[in-house]
């Protein structure tokens, strides 16, 4: 079982290749991002759905096999 700092530095890690993910995608989302706020909740779901696959493809896209 991993201590509490153990899981902490893991789902720190986590983190930072989310955040790393989201600012390599961050020229093409943002603006979508930001109009989001005009949209229905319907659409506003779908794109937050949309946003949340693109920052998992660029994180497998760039991982090591």
């Amino acid at each position: 079982m991993q201590s509490r700092e153990e899981l902490i530095d893991h789902w720190a890690d986590i983190a930072a290749t989310v955040f790393h993910a989201e600012d390599e995608i961050s020229d093409e989302w943002f603006p979508k991002l930001r109009k989001a706020k005009e949209l229905p909740g319907d659409e506003r779901r779908k794109l937050a759905e949309d946003y949340l696959r693109a920052i998992a493809a660029e994180i497998v896209g760039h991982s090591k096999d």
